[in-house]
């Protein structure tokens, strides 16, 4: 029988809100590998600092509408350029005001009063804060020629027994040094260290193990929608929409009842439907959208 693992005292942390990699093996002296194998297991969750990034849509069921509502009123009120910030715990969105301004999840669904088989999505203006990265994003979307990866979800930091799942529609590129820890995990990497107590993980915890497989789902389900237009692309669907829906060019705003409208009606001409995903067809809208108010900021 091997002998307990009575742990092995450690200095104290220093009072830091978050922290490198690089860093956080100093302090508990191990190895950054460690660390990235804490990660792997769901031990911790590794973040990354984002400065106003525009870039994403968050999808939602109407509990999280709901959350966000509740979020709202805590917040601040629309700014003067029309935005609500979001904060959930270290993570900080923000959102157009229009969107809740009848704050009824009824407005997200169809003429028949539907959501359609993908949940709807509100366009995510900037992104600020700390988000937790997918570990599968870090080791399956890397370019290990020139060391960077590219997330395709990040995660808020949990708040109210909700977190919020950004899509995000461009991309952006991290390097491993740009990964972060909390204090919360460097707090509970401390304590196992020091007590030889085993860290929770997907393989001793059955509900980490049910999140893992939920978020593992989740990433699948992101890999597999179509690829991102460039820019120019998706501001050219948004055009021709527009000229073709004319006085109706509001349902835009509504991405997913909008592609059922437009499905429905190349049914009902016997035109043969794309193979877009509805998510895909949001995502399209989304990058648009925001290169259309990129590039009017910023005229060439």
């Amino acid at each position: 029988m091997s002998a307990k693992n009575k742990g092995r005292q450690l200095p104290a942390l220093l009072p830091l809100e978050y922290c490198s990699l690089a860093r956080a093996a100093r302090m508990l002296e191990c190895e950054t590998d460690d660390l990235l194998h804490w990660a792997e297991i769901k031990s911790i969750d590794l973040w990354l600092k984002l400065d106003e990034e525009n870039c994403g849509v968050i999808c939602f069921g109407e509990d999280v509408f709901q959350d966000l509502i509740k979020l709202r009123d805590d917040s601040n009120q629309a700014d003067v350029s029309g935005l609500v910030d979001i904060t959930a715990g270290l993570s900080t969105f923000f959102i157009e005001s229009e969107y809740f301004e009848d704050q009824e999840f009824v407005n997200f669904k169809d003429d028949e009063g539907e959501i359609g088989d993908y949940l709807p999505s509100i366009e995510v203006t900037i992104m600020c804060g700390l988000w937790a990265v997918e570990f599968t994003d870090i080791v399956q979307r890397s370019n290990k020629t020139e060391g960077y990866f590219i997330p395709s979800v990040l995660y808020s930091d949990p708040t109210i027994d909700q977190r919020f799942i950004i899509d995000l529609d461009s991309e952006m590129r991290f390097n491993l040094a740009d990964l972060l820890i909390t204090r919360a995990e460097l707090e509970r990497l401390h304590a196992s260290i020091s007590s030889g107590i085993p860290l929770k993980s997907r393989y001793n915890d059955s509900e980490i193990e049910k999140i893992s497989r939920a978020q593992i789902q989740r990433a699948s389900n992101a890999k597999s929608a179509a690829e991102r237009n460039s820019a120019p692309r998706a501001e050219l669907v948004l055009s021709l929409l527009e000229l073709v829906l004319g006085e109706e060019s509001s349902l835009i705003d509504n991405p997913y009842a909008l592609y059922q409208r437009v499905n429905k009606q190349l049914r009902e001409a016997n035109i043969i439907e794309p193979e877009i995903t509805e998510q895909a067809f949001a995502d399209i809208l989304s990058k648009a959208k925001s290169a259309r108010k990129d590039r009017l900021k910023n005229p060439s």
